[in-house]
């Protein structure tokens, strides 16, 4: 990925509310039809990996976990986690749908063993130590906050390099910019979760307009869209948030034509704080990584 297309992942304390959308219309689908492989997800209505589990990068069992690996006990709160905490949810996600002939190895494997924890700040902590491999690879500033996202897709790609399936199984990954010339719909993304069911890290950038100015990138956040429900994308955010969005094209100067990502239903999460009259989510990026049949 070009040194261009770097996105610093940060957070900024804003908060407003954003109107319900309709989904886009679906085509028929037949699970049983002859043509193309066979979809993972048969269902054009929901399909998730069912046991992802929920992080917050704000527990308060994270802080500790992390001073404690980088020896450096000034860390005391979270500044900006988003990429390691969103790619372990997605990663755990993954291998915890994934048959145990499937080897992720760096660690990835215990998550199959990992219990039920029913807080978030019980859970996070379980997952704190590969939080911290996870944003160690992707070279995250722990102390400051913030993960540059070319480091986070190379993690992935090492990530995938790591994983040793039987020669039935189909491993990959692939990542994409996206901007006006490239951008990408609600089904495109379900039509991925069809043919691959992976872990899917996004990248989203909020993008601010001063007075009749253009709209600029103000800051970001890494979540994870784990599949979707009735034409709308699920969405895991490391605010340990769960919640439902549409993409739409945006309008406006330094947007017309890209993804613009609004707020259905389900938590109050990242997509609905950050948008506002002056204020609106666009899809910078994604990158997955899959293994299956």
């Amino acid at each position: 990925m070009k040194l261009t297309s770097l996105l610093l992942l940060f957070l900024l304390p804003f908060f407003t509310y954003c109107k319900k959308q309709k989904p886009p219309s679906q085509p028929a689908t037949n699970p049983g039809s002859s043509q193309g492989p066979k979809p993972l997800c048969p269902s054009s209505s929901f399909c998730v990996l069912s046991k992802m589990p929920l992080l917050n990068q704000g527990a308060s069992s994270l802080p500790p976990i992390i001073a404690e690996k980088t020896g450096d006990s000034s860390i005391t709160r979270d500044k900006g986690w988003c990429a390691p905490v969103s790619s372990t949810i997605g990663i755990a996600g993954l291998v915890r749908d994934t048959p145990s002939s499937v080897k992720f190895n760096n660690g990835f494997d215990q998550f199959r063993s990992f219990g039920t924890y029913y807080t978030s700040t019980s859970r996070t902590k379980k997952y704190g130590p590969s939080i911290y491999k996870v944003g160690q690879e992707m070279q995250t500033n722990w102390k400051k906050g913030g993960t540059i996202s070319y480091k986070k897709v190379d993690a992935f790609e090492k990530f995938t390099k790591d994983i040793k399936a039987p020669k039935s199984f189909k491993v990959g990954h692939k990542d994409q910019s996206l901007s006006r010339w490239s951008t990408v719909t609600n089904q495109d993304i379900i039509d991925i979760f069809k043919t691959r069911k992976p872990a899917f890290a996004v990248s989203w950038g909020v993008y601010k307009r001063e007075g009749d100015s253009i709209y600029r990138r103000s800051g970001g956040h890494a979540l994870i869209i784990n599949g979707y429900e009735d034409g709308y994308l699920k969405v895991y955010d490391p605010w340990g948030k769960i919640y439902n969005v549409n993409i739409v094209e945006a309008e406006g100067s330094g947007i017309f034509g890209r993804a613009e990502v609004r707020h259905v239903s389900g938590s109050r999460g990242f997509v609905q704080a950050y948008t506002g009259s002056n204020k609106k989510i666009i899809f910078d990026g994604y990158n997955y990584m899959y293994t299956h049949k």
